[in-house]
């Protein structure tokens, strides 16, 4: 099976799932709820997605005719789920030195500072601290988290990533 994302080899060719395009309640509605309900939407999705599977971010899609029962061209592809949490600003967020509260970002926009750092710089926003300590107790969350984007400030594996970060901040 090819890279996820790729478009089918056939594109004039009918593909179709096995398996479902997963979404969770209130991703539809987003953009319309009020900021409280955001961030009671994102703690939720902080707190449940160590039990969402691989099939819940991505489905195999594949011809299915009769006729292509030999080449069936199967591809992975992303559910809505993961690409609206991959693009959608759900993530929320303080600026240090601001009361204004808080706002939402894509998980590309923001950096996880774990518990392992020595202070958490004062320049930078951050992930409120229940989410922080759930990232920090939870393995798989941060596992997936970071599969969607989230960036980890303590990651040798993110420092090229953090450089750049830093000299647009």
């Amino acid at each position: 099976m090819r890279n996820r994302g790729n478009f089918p080899d056939h594109p004039y060719t009918p593909y179709r799932t096995e398996d479902y395009f997963w979404k969770i309640p209130g991703q539809s509605e987003f953009n319309d709820l009020s900021h409280r309900a955001k961030s009671i939407f994102a703690r939720l999705v902080f707190k449940s997605i160590s039990g969402w599977e691989d099939k819940h971010f991505d489905t195999t899609i594949q011809r299915y005719k009769s006729h292509h029962r030999n080449s069936p061209d199967p591809c992975s592809w992303p559910t809505p789920l993961k690409t609206f949490l991959k693009t959608m600003p759900w993530i929320p967020i303080f600026y240090p030195g601001e009361r204004q509260g808080q706002e939402f970002v894509r998980p590309t926009e923001i950096w996880y500072f774990s518990n392992a750092a020595d202070a958490q710089p004062r320049f930078a926003p951050r992930l409120p601290r229940d989410l922080m300590l759930l990232l920090d107790r939870d393995d798989d969350t941060c596992w997936k988290l970071r599969n969607i984007g989230l960036k980890n400030w303590n990651s040798p594996n993110d420092s090229l990533e953090l450089i750049k970060y830093l000299s647009n901040l």
